[in-house]
């Protein structure tokens, strides 16, 4: 049942799939809140949903989600299926409009996706620094039009199905781990603490520590499985973790739409 452990968000036909570039616009949290927090990014926000849905209706925000299937919040092109992933590049264009429209009092980002092209029409061509260009020139177009941006740091990948392998293995969880750091290179984790560095005022959450407490990676914790598909963390596990996002999120946003 891992695999079907996901947010609402789903059922309610909020993500845009890999082939569709028109933002798709869902609502969650308090609708008459008194502040705006645009969710945007791929499926590594959208893995919160539940948790920020809880938060907002608590604290009163309003929050408005853009996700997109394997597609950064970036203005690097970016790849899927080995080609240049085109319908990305138009939904992030198109999301520029919408955001600078909709004038949240904050943007709250994040993504799996680690690389992008040098090249656009090169799929050779891929690299980390690509994608730090890419986060970095749209978090800074978002800073100039007055629109806070707040990262959620990604969560570390751990490279193989943690789910199939806690499934074969429950006695023997140990043979379910991975290294801490090797996770945090794998994914969107590193390249965004470097992008947010570029950009002032930029601000980053970081729960690492939650979703793995120690050098070494586990697949349980407190009696929930961390992992379902490839490095998303399950929404029985986000949703174990909303009052630490609320206490680690609240300052940054009520500090940004102050």
């Amino acid at each position: 049942s891992a695999t079907e452990d996901v947010p609402e968000l789903y059922d309610m036909g909020c993500q845009v799939d890999q082939q569709d570039s028109e933002p798709v616009k869902c609502e969650f949290g308090d609708p008459d809140g008194s502040v705006t927090v645009a969710v945007a990014g791929d499926s590594k926000i959208a893995q919160w949903m539940s948790a920020l849905d809880e938060i907002g209706r608590e604290r009163g925000w309003r929050i408005v989600s853009y996700t997109k299937s394997a597609c950064a919040l970036s203005s690097g092109m970016q790849v899927d299926e080995g080609e240049p992933y085109r319908s990305c590049a138009e939904w992030n264009e198109r999301m520029r409009e919408v955001l600078v429209s909709e004038a949240p009092d904050a943007v709250l980002v994040s993504s799996r996706i680690a690389v992008a092209l040098e090249d656009p029409e090169d799929p050779e061509t891929r690299s980390k620094d690509a994608m730090v260009a890419g986060l970095a020139e749209t978090w800074s177009f978002l800073e100039e039009q007055g629109l806070p941006v707040v990262v959620l740091l990604d969560n570390p990948n751990p490279g193989f199905s943690v789910y199939e392998c806690v499934a074969e293995n429950p006695e023997h969880l140990e043979r379910c781990t991975f290294d801490r750091e090797e996770g945090l290179d794998a994914g969107g984790h590193r390249v965004q603490v470097e992008a947010a560095a570029r950009v002032p005022g930029v601000d980053t959450v970081d729960m690492t520590d939650l979703v793995c407490p120690s050098e070494t990676c586990v697949p349980v914790i407190g009696n929930v499985l961390v992992y379902r598909q490839t490095s998303h963390i399950t929404d029985t596990y986000a949703r174990s973790l909303t009052p630490f996002l609320a206490e680690r999120l609240a300052p940054v946003i009520e500090d940004a739409s102050a």
